[in-house]
């Protein structure tokens, strides 16, 4: 959450959050006997409990000491934790998160504050922020990161499990204290102010404020209650059932078993669906308990997904909670599936309800934190990250199963195949750009035939395109282009490259090698990157080892037993190979600018007779799918079977923590310099471009391989890389500044591990590859 604090806010204002209690005085509580200095925290507790139960100021509500106790699901200890007096001793003493309106973290000194102290100085605040030399709100002293994660967790994890659009949260320093407000933007954050003395009742005042609200106004969703114990029974045995389809998939298995965890709350869902026709909106109901893929991050989309059994359907679906962005150009997921239906797309998932969450009052469900950095108040607050609002979203759709779920290569064909379809029928008739194709988003129906899902990155290409100064997908299966330029537009390319990785990191890790006893592929390309601070914000870039992999020809040095998928890879490299030569032969025509942001590979026209030509690539990739899936080339051995991985997960996480440790180290690693990239000058060992007459739109293809063709080279060629064990997808929204690329550049130390490089004894390393624009040798000079 490094950037996405907003404070300091005056508290008279902060307090505004919540409606004054009409025609009511405000009990004001004496912390008079709440100790301070170097004591311990936990003799703070009691006498803060007492001050509040003995003015009244809270009424309905009651504070308790959860320090000792251990959650059964977070295993999160906050200090205090406030709840209503009407919930059971035996719920807060088990679960307190999943009950618990705010959390409360006590330091007994001031210099343990989490955020720095600017209230006072508000001309310098505004003065950095004319001049763009802005601070961060956070303090960053190991106490005080200490403490700041404390609070980031516990309201993590009641955003979590109580289905909240908001939490607010209480921080105790000494004699002092700061009121905070989270949501999926950021979290707002008040002034310190000393609640020890008398004179001043604020914290009084939001207690009573907050005690008089109604649930919606303390951050609770109106759409969710508690589930009945018969509807969690309905749940858990269609879940069951479901299980008993596929007894042979395990790993499924024990993943969904999950999602009707005992320990978790089980709610109802109201999920309303808005009418197109003029027609009243339809509500529908849904019950679930724990998810089964949760985002960790407590900021951005938060994308929760969960089976889900239907009361109206009476059937299990799946449900998918998220809170989208809302800029121009994107339009809703459930938006995107009713425009693209209309157009008679093929290959999505059916869907069965969906749209924004809305209020009692009938609007969006939304965040509030960007508020305090777009209007006024922002002059004199220190936030160093665009926020952006987002609206909460849902949409129920039926099930589907994972790509990792196919038979064969045919099967993996085919649903590549229908995917691309997709792509381009709903860019050239529908407008819409998916934006984030990956080995999740791409299932399987209940035929095993390929759907494109997960549509709530999608934009519409015919409207604006500046409201989307920022990138967006799944890291491993990005396009090169994107990973190396975070200002780069999406364009239609972007989604068809990204197939062609999810293709091959899908063969390699389920389909048997012709020779397994040589070398596997360097799966590290999929993980690679690297960081770079730009006006205090952290930016990823990465790309390298796949470029590499496709100039120096490694894709066409794999192969497969099964004959067509062979085929298909090493025809579908050979196009996206040109296509990045045509962008390298861009980048380098433009080196001679000063300005870093016209260093990075110019994207190619996304309108016109370009974006036609463009198409007409999609086409041909197409037909390499037909033809092998078509052709004679399949055998009855069990040369096409898909296998158990071969690269089996460390860890459910194991990628999400390698983006995650390199945004945290970037802030306490030495910084060194870094130049941006550069294409190849002359005389090094860099790709040579070929001129741009010999490079035109459509790009040009090589020669089509059939099964036969590339079995015959097999014994010719030999893998490079080593055996590296690959993680699953994580998905990334990078933000960026369309100013930031002017100031100069600071680099932290590269975070991912280097990749292996090839050695051969007694040989000079050398890597070659061939095609029509000639042969290429040796190997691309890194740049620290």
């Amino acid at each position: 959450m490094t950037g996405h604090f907003c404070g300091e806010i005056d508290v008279k204002t902060f307090v505004d959050f919540l409606p004054a209690v009409p025609n009511s005085k405000t009990p004001k509580a004496n912390f008079k006997k709440v100790p301070k200095g170097s004591g311990k925290e936990t003799s703070m507790y009691n006498p803060f409990i007492q001050a509040v139960q003995n003015s009244g100021c809270c009424p309905s509500f009651v504070f308790k000491d959860t320090s000792a106790r251990n959650d059964e699901v977070t295993k999160a200890k906050p200090d205090l934790g406030l709840f209503s007096t009407n919930l059971s001793n035996n719920v807060v003493e088990s679960s307190p998160m999943s009950v618990m309106d705010i959390p409360v973290e006590f330091k007994p000194q001031e210099s343990q504050d989490a955020f720095v102290v600017t209230i006072n100085d508000r001309e310098k605040v505004k003065k950095e922020k004319e001049t763009e030399e802005r601070e961060l709100l956070e303090k960053m002293t190991n106490n005080s990161i200490r403490h700041r994660g404390q609070q980031i967790d516990y309201a993590s994890q009641i955003m979590s499990l109580q289905h909240r659009s908001h939490v607010f949260s209480i921080s105790i320093i000494g004699h002092h204290a700061r009121l905070i407000r989270w949501d999926r933007a950021g979290a707002a954050v008040s002034e310190r102010f000393n609640y020890y003395d008398g004179s001043n009742s604020w914290l009084s005042e939001f207690l009573f404020r907050y005690s008089h609200a109604t649930p919606e106004q303390r951050g609770f969703d109106s759409n969710v209650q508690k589930a009945s114990r018969s509807d969690v029974r309905l749940l858990r045995s269609a879940v069951d059932e479901y299980l008993n389809r596929f007894p042979y998939q395990r790993h499924l298995a024990k993943q969904l078993q999950n999602t009707v965890d005992r320990t978790y709350p089980a709610y109802k869902v109201r999920v309303t669906t808005k009418a197109t026709d003029g027609s009243d909106d339809r509500e529908s109901e849904y019950i679930i308990c724990r998810p089964f893929t949760e985002a960790i991050s407590l900021c951005g989309r938060a994308t929760r997904g969960y089976l889900a059994w239907g009361v109206a359907e009476q059937m299990l679906v799946f449900l998918k909670d998220t809170w989208r962005t809302d800029v121009e150009g994107s339009i809703s997921e459930a938006d995107a599936y009713a425009i693209l239906n209309e157009c008679r797309i093929p290959f999505l998932p059916v869907v069965c309800a969906g749209g924004d969450v809305l209020q009692s009052d009938g609007s969006v469900q939304s965040t509030m934190t960007q508020k305090y950095v777009d209007d006024g108040l922002s002059s004199t607050m220190l936030c160093t990250t665009w926020l952006r609002r987002h609206i909460r979203h849902r949409v129920v759709q039926h099930l589907a199963l994972p790509l990792r779920m196919v038979r064969n290569a045919k099967e993996l064909l085919i649903a590549i195949r229908n995917v691309l379809m997709v792509i381009k029928a709903a860019h050239k008739d529908a407008g819409i750009l998916h934006r984030d194709i990956s080995m999740g988003n791409i299932m399987l129906d209940e035929t095993f035939s390929g759907i494109l899902n997960d549509w709530d990155h999608a934009i519409n290409v015919r409207e604006a395109r500046e409201g989307h100064p920022y990138r967006t997908g799944t890291w491993q299966f990005m396009s090169i282009a994107l990973l190396k330029d975070p200002m780069k537009l999406h364009s239609i390319f972007d989604d068809v490259e990204s197939c062609f990785w999810v293709l091959y990191k899908m063969a390699c890790h389920y389909f048997p090698f012709e020779n397994p006893s040589r070398s596997a592929p360097d799966m590290e390309i999929f993980d690679e990157h690297r960081t770079q601070i730009i006006d205090c914000r952290v930016h990823f870039f990465g790309g390298h080892g796949k470029r590499d992999t496709l100039s120096e020809g490694s894709v066409r040095r794999v192969f497969f037993k099964s004959r067509p998928l062979t085929s298909v890879l090493h025809s579908f490299s050979s196009v996206l190979s040109y296509y990045h030569d045509y962008l390298d032969y861009q980048k380098k025509k433009n080196q001679s600018a000063t300005r870093i942001e016209e260093k990075f590979p110019p994207q190619l026209p996304a309108g016109g007779k370009e974006a036609e030509l463009m198409l007409e690539n999609v086409d041909e990739i197409i037909e390499y799918f037909d033809d092998a899936i078509d052709g004679n080339d399949w055998s009855d051995d069990g040369s096409d079977d898909a296998f158990p991985d071969k690269f089996p997960k460390e860890n459910e996480m194991d990628s999400h923590r390698k983006i995650v440790n390199a945004f945290e180290t970037s802030f306490s690693a030495p910084l060194v310099e870094w130049a941006l990239e550069e294409g190849p000058s002359e005389g090094n060992s860099g790709s040579s471009m070929p001129p741009p007459s010999t490079l035109p739109l459509p790009l040009r293809r090589s020669s089509r391989l059939s099964s036969t063709d590339a079995v015959a080279i097999s014994g010719e060629t030999s893998l490079p890389g080593s055996s590296v064990v690959s993680s699953g997808s994580h998905s990334t929204s990078q933000s960026s500044s369309k100013r930031q690329f002017d100031k100069s550049v600071n680099v932290t130390e590269e975070i991912s591990a280097k990749r292996p490089k090839t050695e051969e004894k007694g040989k000079q390393s050398s890597r070659t590859s061939s095609g029509q624009h000639g042969t290429r040798s040796g190997t691309r000079k890194k740049k620290d």
